[in-house]
């Protein structure tokens, strides 16, 4: 199909599936079909399996969507596109490479989750994040198949004999309390099966990423005065290619050890792209969201590597695991996630004096970084 074509079926499909309700798909149906050309063989795997992840749970409801959708349908790139999409149902709503396993140990798995949340949350924090935290992290993990629940704080992991019934209900992650305290409560069955595609486990990021945002993001920390964010219709490219370019340089420069030309090419993209499109600036998440995938990304890798380990073996393994923790950026958002997160990386390897305070103080890690 021509480019034309493949957007006309994307937004034929799309304006389906909204029309069906259920609209948690949509983003993953417009990256399958931007990348249909003649046959199944160009679709990337990953991004199959995040449209069924995002279906996994309404197998039925999805097959007899599709179904009826084709059913109603003759125009051939429509079918060609649908058919590809209902011939990888089987195989990634089932257990596999890409569906996940079905029986997990979860009590090896709360073991595992306790160990890496311990590492990084109590017994070496500051190698991750040095300002003060003004809440003691806790993560609570409930089991809604067998009806159990962990609580691990400084205490280390115990399991409950009662789930508070403010968080017993369905849920991927809720920010809430447990007693007086804040905790970051996670679902375990909505989380396990994506283990595999999330930084080692989902679980963990979702502990650490959305943790940051409960037990760090407060207290002192200056908020951001404009609420705003996401992308705005119609986009304009210049400016997604200018921030583009940007992440394209800061990821070179995480991968070739923080050279500074790279930096420096990174620095002149983004200034361009802050002069020319400065309306655009209040409404990007470069500090808020920036900030919490680099404590992430560096949780998670020291969590891996352990307290002991040295900042060239932490950055090592950020680099050979690069593509588990950071993506090409597809919209705003994204973009403010990786550039912020790159930065904060890149700032760690400079060992630059203070430069998480002055985040905690307002400023993003783009700007102290260039």
């Amino acid at each position: 199909m021509k480019k034309e074509e493949k957007r006309l079926v994307s937004l034929r499909l799309v304006l389906a599936v909204q029309q069906h309700g259920n609209a948690n798909f949509t983003g993953y149906i417009i990256q399958v079909l931007n990348l249909l050309s003649d046959g199944p063989h160009e679709l990337k795997p990953s991004l199959l399996y995040g449209f069924m992840k995002a279906g996994s749970a309404n197998k039925d409801r999805v097959e007899k969507f599709l179904a009826s959708y084709i059913a109603t349908q003759t125009d051939p790139d429509t079918l060609h596109a649908i058919s590809v999409l209902e011939e990888s149902l089987p195989a990634l709503l089932q257990p596999g490479e890409y569906g996940g396993p079905t029986d997990i140990d979860v009590e090896k798995r709360m073991t595992e989750l306790n160990q890496m949340l311990n590492t990084v949350w109590y017994q070496c924090p500051t190698k991750v994040w040095s300002p003060k935290i003004p809440n003691k992290p806790q993560a609570l993990f409930k089991d809604d198949k067998s009806g159990r629940a962990w609580i691990i704080n400084e205490k280390g992991l115990n399991e409950l004999s009662a789930l508070p019934s403010h968080l017993d209900y369905d849920y991927k992650f809720e920010m809430s309390f447990y007693g007086e305290h804040p905790v970051i409560a996670v679902g375990l069955q909505r989380t396990l099966r994506a283990d595999p595609y999330y930084k080692g486990s989902y679980g963990l990021y979702l502990a650490l990423h959305e943790g940051f945002h409960h037990f760090v993001q407060s207290g002192s920390w200056q908020r951001e005065s404009n609420g705003q964010r996401g992308d705005r219709f119609p986009g304009v490219i210049q400016a997604r290619y200018y921030r583009r370019m940007a992440y394209e340089n800061l990821k070179k420069a995480v991968l070739e050890g923080g050279r500074s030309e790279f930096v420096k090419k990174a620095a002149y993209w983004y200034g361009k792209w802050k002069s020319e499109f400065a309306g655009e600036v209040p409404q990007v998440v470069d500090r808020h969201e920036g900030t919490a995938m680099y404590y992430d990304v560096m949780a998670v890798a020291r969590a891996h590597k352990g307290c002991g380990a040295s900042n060239n073996d932490v950055l090592a393994f950020i680099q050979t695991n690069y593509d588990m923790f950071f993506e090409t950026p597809t919209d705003t958002d994204k973009e403010g996630y990786n550039i912020g997160g790159l930065s904060g990386v890149l700032l760690w390897t400079q060992g630059k004096s203070n430069w998480q305070t002055r985040v905690v103080g307002g400023l993003s890690p783009v700007d102290i970084l260039f």
